[in-house]
């Protein structure tokens, strides 16, 4: 028995999965404000819960924060409350003059800071035009 990864299928035009996967790029670009559904687990007490999480669904808007690729290389999008919330960690840190956590926790302070969630593709997300409060008409000052 052969076994192939997925992304090593070669495709009609020569090319493997991967390879015309990489070939496509991101369409939506940091800083741009989306909207998405979203899933949670929240993980309970087994006693009181019987051993279950409860889900929760909805929607959020944030913003594109990273442009990231999933393992067959197609482009996928991560988002937070701001477009860049791994300089703003840094900072933090440097500015306590601690040191800046990595991996595990650096992720979980990214995701509870900044509400930041990444591997959503292109075809979940919807691009949600912003206009700024100061031209926002509705906005007008009543003199």
């Amino acid at each position: 028995m052969n076994i192939i990864n997925i992304k090593d299928i070669v495709e009609d035009n020569g090319k493997t999965v991967e390879e015309n996967n990489l070939a496509v790029g991101h369409n939506i670009p940091i800083g741009t404000v989306v909207e998405f559904e979203f899933e949670t687990c929240h993980h309970h007490d087994s006693e009181i819960h019987g051993g279950d999480g409860l889900f929760s669904k909805g929607i959020k808007r944030l913003v594109v924060c990273e442009h990231n690729r999933d393992c067959d290389g197609s482009p996928l999008y991560a988002m937070a409350c701001c477009a860049n919330p791994g300089e703003q960690l840094d900072d933090f840190f440097s500015a306590i003059g601690a040191a800046n956590p990595q991996g595990f926790l650096r992720n979980n302070l990214l995701e509870s800071m900044y509400q930041y969630t990444s591997g959503y593709p292109e075809e979940a997300l919807t691009v949600i035009d912003v206009i700024p409060w100061s031209k926002d008409p509705r906005n007008k000052s009543h003199h």
